[in-house]
């Protein structure tokens, strides 16, 4: 993995991150990045199997259910398909990271809830997605 686009790659990951919790929308232009950052990798590595294309189209399909349960935004769902892109075999680790970082999102959410009196019953998933992408991209290669 090329580490500069890696870094890069979660920058703009933390970027998605930040614009959901504030608007509760993910700009495409963060999610194409994420996309073609991967890609570039792949090239510079010498090969597109390197991608998780598995792992992007399996996330796609199951997010693109939830999309139409109304139970996950657009957004959401291509910003996790671009970030499982960086992740070959590693669609597992994304998903338990991306669960336990949505667990404290939504807690946090009907905190405040409850707190300002609202009613309201969205989170904005991109920081758990976001936050646990730019976890698995970089943890390995913190930990070498």
């Amino acid at each position: 993995m090329t580490l500069w686009l890696a870094i890069t790659a979660a920058a703009i990951l933390v970027a998605a991150a930040v614009h959901d919790a504030k608007t509760m929308l993910i700009p495409n232009w963060m999610s194409l990045a994420v996309a073609g950052l991967a890609v570039v990798n792949s090239v510079i590595e010498g090969s597109l199997a390197s991608l998780g294309w598995l792992e992007a189209i399996i996330g796609l399909s199951l997010g693109l259910v939830l999309f139409f349960c109304k139970q996950m935004g657009a957004g959401d769902v291509k910003l996790a398909s671009a970030a499982l892109l960086w992740l070959p075999g590693r669609g597992i680790e994304f998903l338990v990271f991306t669960s336990f970082i949505g667990l404290l999102v939504a807690v946090a959410c009907l905190i405040r809830n409850k707190v300002k009196g609202r009613r309201d019953r969205q989170a904005p998933y991109g920081v758990a997605i976001g936050g646990a992408a730019v976890l698995a991209l970089l943890l390995p290669l913190i930990l070498v």
